[in-house]
């Protein structure tokens, strides 16, 4: 198994493990990362200890045990027993460490959308950014905390502005509510004074009428005058 030494490794998140680790190690065909491309080894996790190797289509059986105690795999080939602490387990890639020793291995689910055909820059962008394990160098780790604050800058502005378009509507708000309050207002003021001021409707006739009654109430002193 291709192994890299990294001198230095930061577990900046702790949710690097799969909820079921025994479950995802047998779902899928691992790739052992190795930046020899003629040189292709997959591990196989048959069942609960077969672990089948194949190493440019040569195959043969090991035994695998998985130890939650220390979230470790023991492999035994029959003529070794190694201990292999778990770093990272997902559906893309498992980081395997040996036990005290600065030795690394990378296994890679040969489906993976993301990792198929990754480079090592790959890899340690790939830990960083969705494991939160930091295994950058130091013009790497260096480009990423740039990004890290321009992005919080980012968040930082966004949340500036929600804060101020919510001061905002606090002012706004009261005063369209002020508005219908008075605007509601009026018009049950206009109602109550038209129910108590009843309007009476009179037709065009009636109005005729009315003004025929009047003329001839006028009328009446000057035909008295005149008769006498």
């Amino acid at each position: 198994m291709k192994t890299y030494f990294i001198n230095s490794i930061k577990q900046v998140s702790i949710n690097s493990h799969s909820l079921d680790i025994t479950s995802t190690l047998k779902t899928h065909e691992w790739i052992v990362f190795n930046e020899d491309t003629s040189f292709i080894e997959k591990f196989l996790f048959v069942d609960d200890d077969k672990l089948l190797v194949s190493v440019n289509g040569k195959s043969s059986y090991s035994k695998w045990k998985y130890v939650k105690v220390n979230s470790s795999l023991i492999i035994d080939d029959d003529k070794n027993k190694y201990l292999l602490k778990i770093v990272v387990c997902n559906k893309d890639i498992i980081v395997l460490n040996v036990d005290s020793t600065n030795e690394y291995s990378f296994l890679i689910n040969s489906k993976s959308s993301v990792l198929q055909n990754a480079s090592y820059p790959d890899i340690q962008w790939y830990l960083i950014r969705n494991c939160g394990v930091d295994i950058l160098n130091e013009e790497q780790r260096r480009q990423f905390f740039e990004e890290k604050n321009i992005e919080n800058e980012d968040n930082r502005k966004e949340l500036q502005e929600k804060k101020q378009e919510l001061k905002k509507a606090c002012i706004v708000v009261p005063i369209i509510v002020l508005f219908l309050f008075i605007a509601i207002s009026s018009i049950k003021s206009c109602d109550d004074y038209n129910k108590k001021h009843t309007k009476i409707s009179v037709t065009e006739e009636q109005n005729k009428v009315a003004a025929d009654l009047i003329y001839k109430h006028e009328m009446l002193p000057v035909r008295a005058v005149m008769s006498r």
